[in-house]
């Protein structure tokens, strides 16, 4: 709580940090598209999104890119409706790294892409992160536990996650996307 209640940095700390842009792609159901900006130490409110087309969330990323000029956009590619996402994307020419959060991590310790997200995520807050006021965030940030698998750090299931949560950690998702490489 305190990473939203009791952080503020004025512009001059983060304006010369890299601008990211992570997208959690949801079609239909109870999950939701989220996409969440961030500059260095820096998170922007959720932009949340129900039911959008593909193309839809292509044009709201290409929204936010105008406006914030991100440097890095990262698109949740698993369950093939972020694949539609960057394919629109590329029609206007704004590039975005398609994420395979099962894949394999970049660093040796981590179990896959998403357990090292999620850890880059949790050391960024440890580090002084400032997120946004927002109760469900709050909620997906610290619901989730690591466990070890084959000597390698593991997140739980996202099955395990959205059964204790009652619904997908969709806007923690969308801000681990900005953490699929590291800080520059």
């Amino acid at each position: 709580r305190a990473a939203m209640e009791d952080r503020y940095y004025p512009e001059l700390q983060y304006a010369y940090s890299q601008k990211r842009l992570g997208v959690d792609v949801a079609r239909f159901g109870d999950d939701a598209t989220v996409l969440y900006a961030r500059q260095g130490l820096f998170v922007a409110d959720a932009v949340v999104m129900r039911n959008a087309t593909t193309t839809a969330v292509a044009a709201r990323v290409a929204v936010a890119k105008a406006k914030w000029e991100f440097e890095q956009v990262f698109v949740d590619a698993c369950g093939g409706w972020g694949a539609g996402v960057c394919d629109a994307l590329a029609v206007g020419r704004i590039r975005a790294v398609e994420v395979n959060s099962s894949g394999k991590a970049q660093d040796p310790r981590f179990f896959n892409a998403r357990t090292e997200m999620w850890w880059r995520m949790a050391e960024w807050v440890k580090a002084g992160g400032w997120l946004p006021k927002d109760d469900l965030l709050l909620e997906e940030l610290t619901c989730p536990t690591y466990t070890f698998q084959g000597g390698k750090i593991r997140l739980e299931e996202k099955d395990q996650i959205k059964e204790r949560l009652k619904r997908s950690p969709d806007r923690a998702d969308a801000l681990a996307m900005t953490f699929y490489w590291e800080d520059m």
